[in-house]
């Protein structure tokens, strides 16, 4: 069922600042910025909440417990707000370059970097290419790259070109970017009369392509009773096996908010504020949150193995990133064990 996206005006408030801030510093603000900001100007306003009852797919995942991590925000959400015409204007060009550039190249890595942009065109403006290209990398649901690396010490940006981003020639619109920025989906979030999004997967109506594979299956994902964790989960279904990043993040969230959910049904001195995903592990290990063996033993191998690959993928190592989403088929095989034994069926 198709419905508007109407934002409060605190999730507007919360999404504008970081926009305000990306217009004003050329990058993007912390949360621990995020939060001294609201604490001083809004004391009333908790941010955390704030994004808690956010829609999926306008602004990226939050954990205050790593304050000096980065809020973005994706092209839907900027959209949504005001003064955005010159960020739109700026990733209009930059997403028509990268098209042009795997369109004419004829080799197998496609790649694009801000050093080449300028060389190639006089006409942009090196803050314009450093303001694209983190709009750019925020954009990481569309399958417009695979691999993005920068800024290094002098600046340069570059990313390997997806070929999905054929999908966006002869566009000439925002608007004609957002309706064939992601495949549909069955449950629809419509931000005007032409445009979608999907809740939970952040995707825009547009051509017809197949369905991504199920990883947590029906029966699992009805037994779910709190509308976070499904929202997660949801999402991991619907991400292409390409986007490997996307994955082990999914796969992080859906557990974080799972044990989240049964450290509370237990009991528990933690605050939402404090519950990073290890203390949660550490947690639910030590004070037996299930009685099952199989279930122990995954939550040790997501503590001692899958969380420290999740890590290093954060870092951006690339040695530490797979190449098929085939490696996190054990994780997404206990994550649905966990969530068995949360929900029960």
């Amino acid at each position: 069922m198709d419905k508007q996206v109407n934002l409060t005006g605190d999730q507007r408030l919360y999404l504008q600042q970081i926009f305000n801030r990306l217009r004003q510093n050329n990058q993007w603000p912390t949360f621990g910025e995020l939060d001294q900001w609201f604490t001083y100007y809004h004391p009333d306003l908790d941010i955390e909440e704030i994004w808690k009852s956010l829609p999926q797919g306008l602004t990226n995942y939050m954990d205050l417990n790593q304050p000096e991590s980065q809020a973005t925000l994706t092209i839907p959400a900027i959209y949504l707000l005001e003064n955005n015409r010159d960020a739109l204007s700026i990733f209009l060009v930059l997403i028509k370059l990268c098209v042009d550039t795997y369109m004419h190249s004829p080799a197998n890595d496609i790649k694009i970097s801000s050093e080449r942009i300028l060389q190639d065109h006089a006409f942009i403006w090196d803050i314009a290419v450093r303001q694209g290209g983190l709009l750019l990398r925020a954009e990481t649901e569309p399958r417009i790259w695979k691999s993005f690396t920068g800024p290094d010490e002098s600046g340069r940006r570059e990313c390997t070109l997806d070929r999905q981003v054929k999908r966006f020639r002869n566009i000439t619109t925002i608007e004609e970017y957002l309706e064939k920025r992601n495949p549909p989906s069955s449950q629809a979030i419509t931000l005007s009369g032409t445009i979608g999004i999907s809740n939970g997967s952040s995707q825009y109506t547009g051509t017809p392509a197949a369905a991504a594979k199920k990883r947590i299956s029906d029966e699992v994902m009805n037994a779910i009773t709190d509308p976070k964790i499904k929202q997660f989960c949801a999402e991991l279904n619907n991400t292409p096996d390409e986007n490997v990043f996307s994955l082990t993040q999914g796969i992080g969230e859906a557990l974080k908010w799972t044990l989240w959910y049964r450290a509370q049904q237990v009991g528990t001195s933690m605050t939402a504020r404090n519950m990073g995903l290890d203390r949660l592990l550490d947690d639910a290990i030590n004070r037996s949150y299930y009685s099952g063996n199989a279930a122990v033993r995954f939550l040790k191998d997501f503590k001692n193995n899958f969380l420290k690959t999740g890590y290093d993928m954060v870092r951006h190592d690339s040695t530490y990133i797979p190449n098929s989403s085939s490696a996190f088929g054990p994780a997404i095989d206990a994550l649905e064990h966990i969530l068995k034994e949360t929900f029960p069926i």
